[in-house]
């Protein structure tokens, strides 16, 4: 199926719900016309109408999100593999460790993948070439990549991951994106890696990847294209699910720093080499839409779904969890009403939904992928892991973020906000400097979902350039800004009151809740309940 086929099956059915979409919103009968632009209401009611009504399996999804568009315009593309030396565990050993130090209640399971190279793109932004240009033709990857390093004016690196739920897209969807914030941040280079996707590769493959990737900047493999970087010139970056895995590999990293003693610690094998621990931190982590809570149990996951295309989280409004285990929680126990009851969801926007049946997450189409073998809860981990600090990092109490790096964080008015805020305000209150800007009215990654406006524009160039000005080493100060829809007026935002009267105490409780509530109905349908 050519691509323009694919574009009309799935728009032509479209067409009468655009033209509804249209009038009501030139005639302001629409709650959000106020906020959006035209473009902004087309696009977001096609998309939502797309995931109501997808009957793909999740094989057909990551086919459908790994097709390559190929290699055009503004860009440099090197593909790489990240090698690694044989015989050589301890990285895997490193992180099993982390993973069972760092466990909530003991009772978590993870499946002990196995360690292998890397694959990745270097992306970087072209000069002056059209939107049209094509690659050099006739060179192999070292002499694309010395072009691509004699186009560089910055000697940073950003380690960019990519978003898609955890199992869909990889480098190649985000090649426009990562050679424009590679231009804003002083034309440096991007690595953007291919970790690998869940349901196939759960938790904690693609966290072992990114540390293979962070380590192999660090300490290349003889085999690399790249010379060695330093720390302070690496900025993890990512959208969404990405987002997720730059948090998580930060915790990561801060975990190593609190076990080890600087002085005292041990080596790590990696590449031939004995790196002393602890690791080294970047020198900033940005993110725009991270996913941090995969038990997508905020108040912002209703609240805000009138302006977002997101399906509405796995949560139930009435059931209550049938297990007698305690929550592990001092205010908050299985037998807590859900947290749930009395959010709404505004009555004139048409909504995705899903019916959540753990073991069939994001839709009941079952392939070869999924549901998987043995049976597992969720796609990207076993169910009793929804609360892990490296699964959801919106767990982590503030403790826990003294001595970051300097963070980014850039969300819309969407279903995820509540998350991102009460990290930026966590990471704050500890002495992070932290610099957060929400856009008003904005759906999930609206930066990259809704082209050629201004306030995608401004979304993409805020993230470049503080990406910039931490690959420069400048003095960052904490900041919050809120971007009023349409006019792009910006205000003040005190981070201590990024999510108002909801607090952290209120949160932790809630993830565990839904945590809970997820694992009973799993082992009831196992067990044919």
């Amino acid at each position: 199926m050519t691509d323009f086929s694919a574009a009309a099956r799935l728009l032509l059915p479209r067409v009468p719900l655009m033209l509804k979409t249209g009038v009501s919103h030139v005639l302001s009968l629409s709650e959000e016309s106020s906020k959006w632009d035209l473009k902004t209401a087309l696009l977001i009611a096609t998309v939502r109408s797309i995931m109501a009504q997808s009957t793909s399996s999740v094989t057909q999804q990551q086919r459908f999100s790994l097709r390559d568009p190929g290699v055009k315009g503004p860009m440099w593309v090197v593909p790489t593999t990240l090698g690694l030396d044989d015989n050589e565990d301890d990285i895997r050993q490193l992180l099993f460790r982390a993973v069972e130090d760092m466990n909530e209640t003991g009772l978590e399971r993870y499946e002990k993948c196995i360690l292998k190279p890397v694959e990745a793109e270097w992306q970087a932004h072209r000069k002056g070439v059209s939107q049209t240009a094509q690659p050099p033709p006739n060179v192999n990857n070292e002499q694309m990549f010395a072009k691509m390093c004699d186009d560089l004016e910055s000697d940073g690196t950003i380690l960019y991951f990519h978003g898609g739920a955890h199992y869909l897209m990889d480098p190649s969807s985000h090649r426009p994106l990562a050679a424009r914030l590679c231009e804003i941040a002083g034309c440096c280079r991007a690595l953007s890696i291919r970790y690998r996707l869940s349901p196939q590769n759960p938790f904690p493959a693609a966290i072992l990847d990114s540390l293979v990737a962070y380590l192999s900047l660090l300490y290349p493999h003889t085999s690399s294209l790249h010379q060695a970087s330093d720390a302070s010139k690496i900025v993890f970056a990512g959208d969404s699910a990405g987002g997720n895995i730059s948090m998580a590999l930060l915790q990561l990293l801060l975990h190593l720093r609190r076990k080890f003693d600087p002085q005292k610690g041990p080596t790590l094998r990696f590449n031939g080499r004995d790196i002393p621990l602890p690791l080294p931190l970047p020198a900033g982590v940005a993110t725009n839409a991270a996913w941090s809570d995969f038990t997508r149990s905020s108040p912002s996951n209703f609240t805000n779904a009138h302006y977002d295309y997101l399906p509405l989280p796995a949560v139930s409004l009435t059931a209550t969890p049938a297990s007698s285990a305690p929550i592990t929680s001092a205010t908050a126990s299985v037998s807590t009403p859900s947290p749930w009851s009395g959010y709404k969801v505004s009555s004139s926007t048409v909504l995705p939904q899903r019916n959540h049946r753990p073991g069939q997450s994001l839709n009941p189409y079952p392939c070869d992928a999924w549901p998987a073998t043995p049976p597992r809860a969720e796609l990207y981990c076993e169910g009793e892991s929804l609360c892990h600090p490296l699964v959801s990092p919106l767990i982590v109490p503030a403790e826990h973020w003294r001595g970051a790096c300097p963070l980014f964080f850039e969300c819309g008015e969407e279903e995820l906000a509540d998350e991102v805020r009460a990290l930026a305000r966590r990471a704050a209150s500890v002495g992070v400097p932290v610099r957060w800007i929400g856009f008003e009215a904005m759906p999930h990654c609206f930066a990259m979902m809704i082209q050629g406006t201004e306030t995608s524009a401004k979304g993409i160039r805020e993230w470049g350039e503080w990406i910039g000005k931490a690959l420069e080493g400048r003095k960052l100060d904490s900041t919050g800004t809120w971007v009023r829809a349409k006019t792009l007026t910006e205000e003040s935002a005190e981070l201590e009151k990024l999510t108002g009267e909801l607090t952290d105490e209120e949160i932790f409780a809630r993830m565990r809740w839904e945590r809970q509530r997820r694992c009973d109905v799993f082992r009831a349908l196992v067990n044919g309940e």
